[in-house]
């Protein structure tokens, strides 16, 4: 829930992070970059490099996002690790849902519908400990409400 090893490879150049604020001062630390990594990274670890990460922050207040949550390309993303990939799945759904009916007001099953139409649930690692799982939701949607995220 805190953002650490997500092990998505939708975080590029260009992608925006939202994460939780949980201590004060907020203690960001970045690492773990990957040059190339398959979705699933099934055995040890993706293609680890060094790198230069440059970032801007900011804190948004006033928003419940579920976090964490990816905006890359086309898509709003939202992430969960749990110990089974069934939790996770089941949890980034959860989360998405959330999403809509919080921020573009849907109804509740308005929202699910959507989601069984949309929504693209994806592993992102099964080499951890935890499991991780990502909903990709179309941001041209979004649009169409006039939703603008930040």
């Amino acid at each position: 829930m805190h953002g650490g090893n997500l092990d998505c490879k939708r975080i590029v150049k260009g992608s925006t992070v939202f994460l939780p604020v949980n201590v004060k001062g907020g203690l960001l630390s970045i690492g773990d970059l990957h040059a190339v990594m398959g979705d699933g990274e099934v055995v040890i670890c993706g293609l680890e490099v060094d790198g230069e990460v440059i970032i801007k922050v900011d804190v948004i207040k006033d928003k419940n996002f579920p976090l964490p949550m990816v905006v890359e390309g086309e898509h709003i993303i939202t992430i969960s690790s749990k110990k089974t990939l069934d939790e996770a799945a089941k949890q980034v759904t959860i989360n998405m849902h959330k999403f809509l009916i919080n921020e573009l007001k849907f109804d509740v099953h308005e929202a699910a519908m959507l989601l069984s139409l949309v929504g693209e649930v994806k592993v992102c690692q099964i080499v951890d400990p935890l499991m991780t799982a990502r909903m990709e939701f179309p941001i041209y949607i979004l649009d169409k409400y006039n939703y603008k995220i930040v």
